[in-house]
């Protein structure tokens, strides 16, 4: 079952290009002190063909072409939890983005990886987030959708990461940062 049923299977970001939604990585969960308050859930997801790429010619690199469609990302979709309680409910601001701060410090991040080219942390490949209609599933909220590369490797996640001791997590993450520099 999906966990998002009211988001379309392929996104369209503002910039024209469309990912689809493939499986679940994680669940719906919550983001611990983020405020005000969301959801995130991740998914594997693929770059679409675009509809102006389909109309020029292919000059022969049908092979690099079906290469690019195949590669996957990653999909981070984040949804506001709306406080529907009187005293707390306030409209959609109009002139404040729509994504909590959080978001804000993750895509500084990834611009970051993307720039200095790294392999050894997801860059930014997408971005888009936008409010929701006071009629809409989630009134007065945001969703926002980051599309990232995968990275190679294990993934933390397949490790077990969690639930490793501490002195193993520090390691993993001594590495991490010896990569970056």
């Amino acid at each position: 079952m999906d966990s998002l049923p009211f988001l379309a299977q392929a996104i369209k970001f503002s910039d024209g290009t469309s990912f689809e939604r493939l499986e679940a990585i994680t669940d719906l969960r919550q983001c611990h002190g983020v405020v005000p308050p969301e959801r995130r859930i991740l998914y594997r997801c693929r770059r679409l063909p675009s509809s102006s790429s389909s109309a020029t010619p292919n000059n022969g690199d049908e092979e690099e072409e079906e290469e690019e469609e195949e590669e996957q990302y990653i999909l981070k979709i984040k949804v506001q939890i709306p406080d529907f309680t009187e005293a707390n409910h306030q409209p959609a601001p109009t002139s404040q983005t729509s994504h909590s701060d959080a978001t804000a410090h993750e895509l500084s991040a990834l611009k970051i990886f993307r720039d200095a080219e790294t392999n050894h942390a997801p860059r930014l490949v997408a971005f888009d987030s936008q409010w929701q209609r006071p009629d809409g599933l989630l009134p007065d909220g945001y969703i926002s959708c980051t599309v990232m590369t995968v990275i190679p490797g294990k993934s933390l996640f397949d490790l077990g990461y969690w639930s490793l001791e501490a002195a193993d997590r520090e390691e993993i993450q001594q590495s991490f940062l010896e990569a970056l520099t």
